[in-house]
């Protein structure tokens, strides 16, 4: 696993800064100890009128958005930038730190099962980009939720902090990565993927196929196929996925069909296999299916369908996406289930204010 003094190091400097980016001082910040405040009152002259405090402009509050906005994102790419500068050292050929990205997804679920029952949980996800040591160990530090059925909520992801080595065959199309996963607590892993993609006319093939291990649940497979045909903006999808572990009930699958609209992206990318995380103005509808097989059992567990409407709130970092839905379990004996998911999705890609900090190699953020 990771026995290199230098990529232990790196593990053990980027865990506490990405987890706890609250620690790291703001540049500049500067902190009086011995400073008093006291506190006075305004001196007026007999027969003064008071005025009313006038409203902030809108152009005020928008500034201090954008300002907590790029004090947020740069208190999390600091520590990536010292962390890549360190490994590089004084190599006069070394790469330019690339900016990370960093995603904040805060969604409330209300739903109405037997009783109305409402729960509230953060979605995060970070691509740190590290250039100087991929370039000499292939490093990796994400939080992708690669193991998650393709049609999985995001309430219902478990997101976790993974790091260690990547090895990317391009001419066979394979990923190869070994590290810890940390999820409430160190977990060794190692995965394998293969990721071609094909077409047929105008219709687009993405099987994937992977096998992993986590020392908490063994050894497991994940097999799945996305069929997607896109016309303009609008766009219609099949996903089919199984997975197994050796701490599941059997195999675990879904298939989801999705219809949609991508008005607009929040990038230029190639429209072919879009998610609601590339849209910044959409709707699309999607039906889902979940079931298991076992040894003894090969059942349906549930039916979903679900619309998603995503629509910018502000510039092209916050975006705010309803999702109202309906839902019938087996286990609930098939009655109806009402939901619906509100959301605010939020971009730390870049700063959105001009800015005069020069990084180590000279980029001004």
């Amino acid at each position: 696993m990771l026995t290199h003094p230098r990529i232990c190091i790196a593990v053990f400097l980027l865990t506490p800064l990405f987890c706890f980016p609250h620690l790291v001082p703001s540049a500049g910040a500067e902190t009086d100890t011995n400073a008093v405040i006291t506190p006075s009152a305004p001196k007026m002259e007999p027969g003064t009128q008071l005025n009313p405090p006038q409203a902030k402009s809108a152009s005020y509050i928008t500034n201090q958005l954008d300002n907590i906005h790029d004090d947020i994102f740069l208190r999390l790419q600091r520590p990536a930038q010292r962390v890549d500068d360190f490994f590089a050292g004084k190599d006069v050929n070394k790469r330019s730190t690339t900016i990370s990205r960093f995603r904040l997804g805060l969604y409330l679920m209300v739903k109405d099962e037997d009783a109305l029952s409402t729960r509230f949980e953060p979605d995060v996800e970070a691509e740190i980009r590290l250039p100087n040591l991929e370039e000499r160990w292939g490093i990796f530090v994400d939080s992708m939720r690669n193991n998650d059925l393709p049609g999985t909520d995001p309430t219902e992801r478990e997101s976790s902090l993974n790091t260690g080595l990547r090895r990317v065959y391009d001419d066979w199309k394979m990923h190869a990565d070994v590290g810890v996963r940390w999820r409430g607590g160190p977990a060794g892993m190692a995965r394998l993927e293969w990721r071609p993609d094909f077409s047929i006319g105008k219709t687009k093939f993405y099987p994937r196929e992977r096998v992993f291990y986590e020392s908490w649940n063994g050894f497991g497979e994940m097999t799945s196929l996305t069929v997607n045909r896109t016309i303009g903006c609008f766009f219609a999808r099949l996903v089919s996925g199984a997975t197994w572990t050796e701490s599941s009930n059997g195999l675990e699958w879904e298939q989801t069909a999705i219809l949609g609209h991508a008005g607009k992206l929040i990038e230029n990318k190639p429209r072919e296999l879009v998610t609601d995380e590339d849209v910044a103005k959409g709707l699309s509808i999607r039906y889902s299916i979940f079931g298991h097989n076992s040894t003894d059992q090969h059942r349906i567990d549930r039916h979903r369908v679900t619309l998603v409407y995503r629509y910018p709130i502000y510039k092209n970092w916050l975006f705010l996406q309803i999702a109202p839905g309906i839902e019938w379990r087996d286990e609930s004996n098939w009655e109806n289930i009402p939901s619906i998911q509100i959301g605010f999705d939020t971009l730390f890609w870049e700063v959105v204010q001009p800015r005069s900090l020069p990084d180590s190699s000279g980029r001004q953020y």
